[in-house]
């Protein structure tokens, strides 16, 4: 599998990861001071939409602390046509699925490196998602490896 293609799979696996991470209800316990709305931009396979935004719905019933929404983007255009007049409107997606362009938004977007979801990560891995030392993707998934 080449570069391009192993960084793609690894930044739509970052983003997936976050979306994971996003899902997990908070404790009963645990109060919000105010809803957070955490929005999510990328294609989501056809074969598993429904099943998706169904499972996004739940998740939003199922706690209080924040609101996911599933930016789906326009099919017709690439992830940069529909991503950069979100930056230029100082609303950008909290969570982008994207593919090869993850090296054109590698200053756009946080560095995973020290974090504790990078220390689950087997370094061989995390090398295509690695652009100019800067962790831009963290795989998740099987799936993400192609």
């Amino acid at each position: 599998m080449n570069k391009t293609k192993k960084l793609g799979f690894l930044a739509l696996a970052s983003a997936v990861t976050m979306s994971m991470v996003v899902a997990v209800p908070a404790p009963a316990a645990t109060a919000c001071p105010k809803k957070a709305t955490v929005t999510m931009l990328g294609t989501i396979k056809i074969e598993i939409q429904d099943q998706f935004l169904a499972a996004v719905a739940d998740y939003n019933k199922s706690q209080k602390c924040y609101t996911v929404k599933s930016i789906p983007g326009d099919r017709k255009l690439t992830f940069l046509q529909n991503v950069t007049p979100m930056y230029a409107a100082k609303n950008a997606p909290t969570i982008m699925y994207t593919l090869q362009e993850i090296p054109d938004m590698a200053d756009k977007v946080i560095d995973w490196k020290g974090t504790k979801l990078v220390s689950l990560v087997s370094p061989g891995l995390l090398a295509a998602a690695n652009v100019g030392g800067k962790q831009v993707g963290v795989p998740s998934t099987a799936e993400a490896f192609g």
